[in-house]
Parts: structure tokens; sequence; C-alpha cells
């Protein structure tokens, strides 16, 4: 009798802690500052991250963020020595070849701004001859605006380190135009420059360029497999029980924006 209890003690201590040990799972996370989608200066640190954050809850996973500049965020990402991936990634055959993705978080899409003033158009990519773009260095539109001047159309491109420095050099006309992720760009206008101003810049419709977005684990990590299928169950779940548009009518009503 005794050794019975004993064994039904034992494999109740066993339960006990390794049920434990799966509720406590967090998963750790690098990111940075790139609103309206993903700020600390937003509710649930902005729109991509409060997605993140729920889709992992319903698989029984915490979450844990550290912001950082977009390029220490990726080398971070990739060490996993204290971060186990990061968000929100588009996917490139670079990134592949060291991180898992899981599936997207969203997807959004990247146009042309301009100021009111400037004659703009296009319908290809050879429609960019002659024209003064500015970049955002570490950014896939800037590979992709290099690509396309490799190939043979001729026009200039200068990079600055944020989007924001590159909004005030096309206010200035330092360059004519700037491709950007529309909401992004939009945000920007909207609470950096005077009404006066903002009124003067607009955007082409055509998408420059279109991506989804998610959270990578790196595979030098031996979880990163783990984390992915967990995320994606979640993900799944949050689909299926409508909270995912839910989030995404918050965005659009601007619910993320704390006011001042």
């Amino acid at each position: 009798m005794r050794v019975t209890m004993r064994f039904i003690l034992v494999l109740f201590i066993c339960f006990f802690f390794s049920t434990n040990s799966f509720s406590d799972q967090t998963v750790r996370l690098t990111t940075g500052e790139w609103a309206p989608f993903i700020s600390e200066k937003f509710k649930h640190d902005g729109y991509y991250t409060h997605i993140v954050t729920e889709a992992f809850k319903l698989a029984g996973v915490k979450t844990e963020y550290k912001f950082y500049p977009w390029k220490r965020t990726t080398l971070y990402a990739e060490k996993a020595d204290k971060w186990d991936g990061g968000f929100a990634y588009s996917i490139t055959d670079a990134r592949k070849k060291i991180f898992h993705y899981t599936n997207p978080v969203a997807e959004s899409c990247v146009v042309i701004f301009h100021l009111k003033d400037y004659n703009f158009d296009w319908q290809d990519e050879s429609d960019f001859a002659g024209h003064k773009f500015g970049a955002t260095g570490g950014y896939r539109v800037l590979k992709k605006l290099e690509e396309i001047r490799k190939a043979g159309t001729e026009f200039k491109i200068q990079t600055t380190n944020t989007d924001l420095q590159n909004f005030h050099k096309l206010v200035r006309k330092r360059i004519n135009v700037f491709p950007c992720n529309r909401e992004v760009g939009l945000g920007i206008i909207q609470k950096e420059f005077p009404p006066e101003v903002a009124k003067s810049i607009t955007y082409h419709e055509k998408p420059f360029d279109c991506s989804s977005f998610h959270v990578v684990l790196s595979k030098n990590s031996e979880k990163s497999t783990h984390w992915v299928e967990l995320f994606n169950k979640g993900l799944k779940h949050l689909h299926e029980s409508g909270k995912y548009e839910q989030l995404n009518e918050a965005f659009i009503r601007g619910d993320y924006e704390l006011q001042e």
C-alpha cells in the first residue's frame, strides 16, 4: 500500500511540475519602433504587438518584449542567447537562412509619397527615371530600389536612418519621392508636421511593394520550431474567434494611440 501511495505521489509531483512549467512558458522577442504598428508609446505596444501577444496567449505562452534600433533588433534576435526571436519582419532570402517564420501577423503595402506640386506618376519601374528617391536604411524598400537601378533605370537614391528624416527632406525638396509604408507615412505626416505642411504631401495610389509581416524565431535556438507551432496555433484561434478582426477594427479607429 505504501509503495502504491508513494508511486501515486511521485506521479502527481511530476504532473504538477510539467503542467506548471508549460503554463509558465515565456517567449522573449525583440522589436523596434514602427508606429503606428509597433510602438512603446501606444497601448499594448501597438497593433502588431497586440496581435502577437494575443496569439501566443491563446497557445498558453506569455510574451516579453524589448525595443531596440532595428539593426540591433535583428542581431539580437538572430543570436538567440537571451532573446528567442523578433518581429515584425517581411520574408527575404537572407532572413530565411537564419530564421524560422510564423504565419503572417498582418499584411501591408508601401506607396510612394511626394509633394502635391511635384508632378509624379508611374505605371512601371521605368517611370522612376530621373527622380530623386529617399530611402530608409535597413529596409527592404532600399534593396528593391537598388535592384531596379541596377537593372538599368537611372535615378538617384539618398538614404537616411529614419522615415521621419526622409519626410523632412521631402518637404525641403531635397528628394522628390519617398516610398514608405502607407499607414506609417500618414501617421508621421499627421503627427510631425503642421496642418498646412501635411496638406502639401500626397502619395501615388499604386502600391510599390506589399508584404506580409511575421514573427521570426532564430534557427540558433532549439525551441524555434516549438514557438512557431504554438504561435500559428494561437493565431488560427484568434482568426476563428473573430478577435483578430476586432483588433483590426480597433487599429482603424485609432484606439492604440495614447491621447496626449
